[in-house]
Order: structure tokens, then C-alpha cells, then sequence
């Protein structure tokens, strides 16, 4: 098969091309992705081709060895070649999960949205402005190109911690979470109300031991200081109002704190320990009562009928029990 070039170049540029060696370069899967061109071999590799008659003597045809080693070359740049596609392809995957890492952070946390792009951004131009420092403690730091990459990625995934945070701490928009302040509101409002069963049943027994003598004199005091126990209790509820909220609060003890915890001693103790210890059963069982209880369901168990009003077989609790 004959081949046949195009003689524009040559003609353009006032060229001879008198040998051609075009090799293919192929991939892993024998596919072409280029070719390796050799034109003119010369006799002497320091001859000059600057007439066509100089064409003529020096440019000889292509050896086979020639061919051979042309044929390897062009396999070690085909190899080469594709390594750098694969490098390439391997910079766009990672920079892709890149930008889904920073995409999914965003969209758990969509208060600061682009807070992770502008990080890069800052941090490179920090980076950039240091390597052009030619005085000062940084003269001699410098930063190559693969090191600004890694500084972008880096500022990029400074936040990737926030995927394995749990969403109510991601987006907890104050100090307390909604069901700790729940909490605290319901303490407070069983201590108010402890106070105020506190106030009636001073009023009910001096009723009951001094009847109607001296009563509005007395009724009047211990309004007032009711009034001091409530305002006491709120206070403390609007002190934790107040530092729930997201606010930089100012160096030292704080004075709210400190007024709560010196009106904490003017409370009277049925009013800071509205459970108290002949009640605390009802709540939480004290532990002499607990082992008791505990001694009282083993031997339940391991005895296979009981005597009395009812029975239960072996593994199972009567729905009744034995006056």
C-alpha cells in the first residue's frame, strides 16, 4: 500500500521531507491514543540541511533497528501518556468528592453555607502572600504548587467532622437543648409550687392554733416574704434564660450569678428541698427499701405456687396479689 504526505508544510516553510518513520502509540487495551513522528534521518548527526541538494546526499531511509527502537519509545510515551490521563482523571474524582464532602456538610449545616469555600480562599491567599514575603520572619518560606493544593483541599474539609455530628447538636441554636430547658422550667415550676403550699399551710395552722388574733399582722409578713421566696425562684429561672442565649458573656463571675447564689440562702429549706424524706419514696425508693424489695421478688421466684387469694406458674407475674 502506498502512502503519500502533504507537501503544504514543505511548500509554506520551504522544507524537504525526504524519510518518514510514523510509529502509533498504543494503550494498555491496544488502542491508539497518538503517534511518534521522525522525519529525515541524516548520515552524520551533525549535518545541516540547508539545500535540497543537501537533502538528497544526507537524508538515507529508516533501519529496521531503527524501526525497533522507535517502536519502544513510542510504547514507554504511550505508557506515559496514559499514566498522566489517569493521574488526571484521579485529581477530578477527589476533587469531585471534594466538593460533594463540602456540599453535604453545607447542607446539614445551612447557617454557615460557603463558610468552608470562603476558608479555602482566605487560607490560598494567606498561603500566596506569604511566598511573596521578601522581608520579615516568613522571607524564606515559600510554597509549591502541589502545597497550595493541598492547603485549598485542607481548608475545604476543615469542617468535615461536622458529618458524623448528631443533627440536634449540629443545629442547637442555644446553650441548652429544648428538652434540658424543659426540664428546668418543670424544677422550677415544682419548687414555686412547693412554695406556695408552704405559704398556705403556714396560714392554716396558725388559723387553726391562734384563730382570728393577730392574724392580718402575721398574714401581712409572711406575704412579703413570699413574695421575696417568689421573686427569688424566678430570678434564678430568668438567670438561666438569660445565659442560655448565644451571647459572648463578660470576663469574670458573672453578677447575676452571683445575686442568685446570694438569695439562694435566704430560701428556707422546704423551698430548696421541696421533697422531703418521708416522701422521697414516693420517688425514688430509699436503698434499704430497694434491697427489700429485691430479697421480696427472689423468693416470689423461686417458689413455684404461693399461698393465698391467687397463684402463678414459674416465669410469670400474678396480675393480682394476696391481701
Amino acid at each position: 500500500m502506498e502512502y503519500s504526505i502533504n507537501r503544504s508544510f514543505d511548500e509554506r516553510y520551504g522544507y524537504r521531507t525526504k524519510s518518514m518513520l510514523v510509529i502509533p502509540m498504543k494503550d494498555h487495551k491496544e488502542e491508539m491514543i497518538g503517534v511518534l513522528q521522525l522525519i529525515n534521518r541524516k548520515r552524520h548527526p551533525d549535518a545541516v540541511l540547508a539545500t535540497p541538494a543537501d537533502v538528497e546526499h544526507q537524508v538515507v531511509p529508516y533501519s529496521r533497528r531503527t524501526v525497533e527502537l522507535v517502536t519502544a519509545l513510542a510504547g514507554q510515551a504511550a505508557v506515559a501518556i496514559e499514566n498522566s490521563r489517569l493521574y488526571e482523571e484521579i485529581e477530578r474524582l477527589f476533587e469531585g468528592f471534594v466538593k460533594a464532602a463540602v456540599h453535604a456538610i453545607e447542607q446539614r449545616d445551612p447557617t454557615t453555607f460557603g463558610h468552608s469555600g470562603r476558608v479555602a480562599n482566605m487560607t490560598v491567599g494567606l498561603a500566596a502572600v506569604v511566598a511573596r514575603a521578601e522581608d520579615g520572619a516568613y522571607r524564606g518560606v515559600t510554597f509549591t504548587r502541589e502545597q497550595i493544593k493541598e492547603i485549598r483541599y485542607a481548608g475545604l474539609l476543615h469542617d468535615f467532622g461536622k458529618v458524623g455530628v448528631r443533627e440536634q447538636v449540629l443545629i442547637k441554636a442555644k446553650k441548652l437543648y429544648p428538652l434540658q430547658l424543659d426540664l428546668i422550667r418543670q424544677r422550677h415550676h415544682f419548687v414555686r409550687r412547693t412554695a406556695e403550699r408552704e405559704f398556705w399551710r403556714k396560714r392554716a395552722e396558725f388559723l387553726e392554733a391562734h384563730d382570728r388574733k393577730d392574724y392580718e399582722p402575721f398574714l401581712r409578713a409572711l406575704e412579703e416574704e413570699h413574695a421575696r421566696e417568689i421573686a427569688v425562684l424566678d430570678g434564678f429561672l430568668d438567670a438561666v434564660l438569660s445565659a442560655n442565649e448565644p451571647t459572648v458573656l463578660p470576663a469574670g463571675p458573672s453578677k447575676r450569678c452571683s445575686s442568685c447564689r446570694v438569695a439562694r440562702t435566704k430560701i428556707p429549706r422546704a423551698a430548696r428541698s421541696p421533697i422531703s424524706p418521708r416522701r422521697r419514696c414516693a420517688f425514688s425508693p430509699s436503698p434499704r427499701a430497694h434491697s427489700t424489695r429485691r430479697s421480696a421478688w427472689k423468693s416470689r421466684a423461686t417458689s413455684p405456687t404461693r399461698t393465698g387469694s391467687c397463684s402463678r406458674s414459674p416465669g410469670r407475674e400474678s396480675s393480682r396479689t394476696s391481701p
